[in-house]
């Protein structure tokens, strides 16, 4: 979550993403590594809620009675590919 700081109120920024994919790792050589990843997201949420509606940690169960002043929804596939290199 990231605060918002505007003229009018307080408000803050929520994300929340589940995705599941595919990695594949190549040696390409004793130190370099090839590391690629596809997948999908299930669920891609991006909501923005006045502080007021903050829930503390110990009230997880009221996740789902905040009303969102901006809601985007959508899914999308996801697409990363690395080198790294071995010390």
């Amino acid at each position: 979550m990231y605060r918002l700081n505007g003229d009018d109120k307080d408000q803050y920024i929520h994300l929340r993403q589940n995705s599941a994919g595919l990695i594949y790792d190549f040696k390409l050589s004793q130190r370099w590594k090839l590391n690629l990843i596809a997948g999908h997201t299930f669920s891609q949420r991006l909501e923005i809620f006045n502080m007021d509606q903050k829930v503390p940690f110990e009230g997880f169960c009221k996740l789902n009675n905040r009303v969102a002043n901006v809601s985007y929804r959508q899914n999308s596939f996801i697409f990363h590919g690395g080198i790294s290199y071995e010390f």
